[in-house]
């Protein structure tokens, strides 16, 4: 007994401190559920849907759970209030409908840099990030979706 007792202690010493955060996950196939995600020092919602270990752990459903990294669809933030514009670079917005390949549609703003005048969206989709930004129009809410999980991306 007084072995797991220092298994357990020596366990909680060495965990890093991490910044845990709400959030809605959407999945591969459609089903969604509000979480708790982890993040580590230096590291954010992007590190996530960028590639690295295999499995994310998170609590879902209110239990611990690993969740397969290749099966996130969509991490949803909701954000304060955004800051205005100052104008130093020069932002590129568009609407759009995302349509998820599980069905599931998710519309808002596509805001990005653009180096040129003429930045097109397919530009900035296909750049080799593996993931995009989708700025709610509604609420204050930034959806993280994975593009390997995107069929389609319309204007609005």
């Amino acid at each position: 007994m007084g072995e797991d007792v220092n298994r357990r202690r020596a366990q909680a010493i060495l965990r890093l401190p991490v910044d845990s955060m709400l959030a809605s996950l959407v999945l591969h196939d459609g089903e969604r559920s509000d979480v708790l995600l982890f993040v580590g020092p230096g590291e954010g919602v992007t590190d996530l849907l960028s590639p690295g270990d295999a499995f994310v752990s998170m609590i879902r459903n209110a239990r611990p759970c690993l969740v397969a990294r290749d099966a996130i669809a969509v991490i949803s933030i909701a954000i304060g209030p955004e800051l205005p514009d100052d104008g130093a670079l020069p932002i590129k917005r568009q609407r759009a409908r995302v349509r998820m390949r599980s069905g599931k549609v998710i519309e808002g703003e596509l805001r990005w840099t653009a180096c040129e005048p003429d930045g097109r969206t397919a530009d900035h989709l296909n750049d080799p990030v593996t993931f995009f930004l989708l700025h709610a129009t509604e609420t204050s809410t930034i959806h993280y979706i994975a593009k390997s999980h995107v069929a389609s991306v319309e204007d609005a």
